[in-house]
């Protein structure tokens, strides 16, 4: 349930972000991923991630 007069504020200071360095790890033995970045033991049918590709098992 709304509360009635709420109000919030945003302040932007403008300070530019950015990614600084990134990490490379090496490849996961062919572990597979869900499309949430989730370890998956056993899949079944669907779309999931290998060493950086997308894989599709249908069974």
């Amino acid at each position: 349930m709304p509360l009635a007069g709420a109000a919030f504020s945003l302040k932007l200071d403008n300070t530019p972000t950015g990614i600084d360095n990134t990490t490379i790890h090496p490849q996961s033995n062919g572990q597979l991923y869900d499309l949430n970045g989730r370890p998956v033991l056993y899949p079944t049918t669907g779309v999931y991630i290998q060493n950086g590709k997308t894989v599709f098992i249908k069974k």
